[in-house]
């Protein structure tokens, strides 16, 4: 297709300078001259070259498309197109385009042959990007106790990059209205990526069989249910692995994009996505370490009592509401302090995260959290207003001290 297309451009420059060499332009008859017959055969209007080039080149149409048509169907080894040629055929079907457009008029029977050969090109080429994701969803891959990303994160990066790096993606200028834009040809790859991996994270963050039972079609879910080790992996994992697993999958495919412009769009999305995973996880850990210190309940109704809300609010001060015993918080905030303070790692340090940066944000996020807390009750205790006495001799331990021992 390429030679052909060379081939046309060089005879069409050919045959456009023998049209523009036989049909001078009028100006170039003597003045006085009052003949028609250059201009003009029997009232007909004026030859115009670009539509004699049209008549010229109308036979070499349709085997052309012929010829596109086969590349497009089948390649050597009787597989279908892959994504890198239809996606190089595209774009040197469209440079062609606009190349030949200085020659020929828009409604030129080669001119509208390339643009159907763009049209069926780019289609195809959509086309096996759109085959490609479905795959991606039909077989999730099982997670390993590493939280690492599955090969497919690779694959799918090196691929979008050969295609952002092939020189046939730039043909075009940047300002020309058909200069190729990347960002559906990056979310046809990286979006069925994505969605493969947060289905492959859901069966982290719930019960396999549970999710068995649940499912739409249970013959799909048992095509991809997990082996009887990898179940007892799943089982094994603690309650941030889906957000630490998606976290890595988001960077692995994130930082080598990054170092392309035209996919800015796309990273910024995905840093988004892998902060948000962050917060969530961090906003469960925090909520599960309240909680099985005893001082979640407490530190909600202590709030409300503080915003002056009457949900849950059923005395006028903290010490008089039984859930808020000056013996049940101070048991629950040292039980804190304990957890925090503890030698051998009271807290998560989400050690499978292979984002260092963000592994350090989210251990500092989270003992920010309960230090927080802490200190929340901490001044609800010592405030006179809330009726509590006595507070200093049992809690031992100032916020200050704590954020000390956190590195806060």
């Amino acid at each position: 297709v390429g030679d052909m297309l060379g081939w046309l451009h060089q005879a069409l420059a050919s045959e456009n300078e023998l049209m523009n060499a036989l049909f001078a332009a009028p100006e170039e008859t003597q003045q006085g001259d009052t003949s028609e017959a250059a201009d003009n055969i029997e009232g007909e209007e004026p030859w115009d070259a670009r539509m004699i080039l049209d008549r010229i080149f109308e036979g070499v149409c349709r085997p052309f498309k012929v010829r596109v048509e086969q590349v497009l169907t089948t390649v050597p080894g009787g597989v279908g197109p892959g994504i890198l040629l239809t996606f190089r055929l595209s774009s040197l079907l469209n440079f062609y385009l606009h190349t030949f457009s200085a020659f020929l008029p828009s409604n030129a029977s080669l001119s509208t042959t390339l643009k159907e050969c763009v049209e069926l090109s780019s289609r195809t080429f959509f086309d096996v990007l759109k085959a490609k994701g479905e795959k991606l969803l039909r077989s999730p891959p099982n997670v390993g106790k590493d939280l690492a990303p599955p090969a497919a994160c690779a694959a799918c990066v090196h691929q979008l990059m050969e295609l952002m790096e092939t020189p046939d993606a730039s043909m075009l200028p940047p300002n020309h209205p058909d200069h190729l834009d990347f960002n559906p040809v990056i979310a046809a790859i990286i979006d069925p990526l994505l969605e493969m991996c947060q289905n492959a994270s859901k069966t982290l963050a719930a019960n396999p069989t549970e999710e068995l039972a649940g499912a739409a079609d249970p013959g799909a879910a048992y095509t991809n249910a997990p082996t009887p080790a990898a179940k007892k992996t799943l089982e094994d994992m603690p309650s941030w692995a889906a957000d630490v697993y998606m976290i890595n999958c988001l960077a692995a495919t994130q930082q080598p994009l990054s170092a392309y412009a035209m996919a800015g769009s796309k990273c910024d999305e995905m840093v988004e996505k892998m902060n948000g995973h962050l917060d969530a996880m961090v906003a469960q850990e925090a909520s599960q370490v309240l909680t099985s210190v005893g001082l979640a309940d407490k530190l909600a109704v202590m709030q409300a009592y503080s915003a002056g809300s009457s949900g849950g609010v059923q005395h006028t001060v903290m010490s008089a509401d039984p859930a808020l015993s000056c013996t049940s918080v101070v048991t629950a905030l040292n039980a804190l302090f304990t957890k925090l303070s503890a030698a051998d790692g009271g807290l998560p340090e989400f050690g499978p995260m292979q984002v260092p940066r963000m592994r350090n944000d989210a251990v500092t996020k989270l003992s920010t959290k309960l230090v927080e807390a802490y200190e929340f009750v901490y001044i609800a205790l010592m405030d006179p207003v809330n009726g509590y006495d006595n507070t200093k001799a049992n809690v031992k331990h100032s916020p200050a001290q704590l954020r000390t021992i956190c590195s806060l």
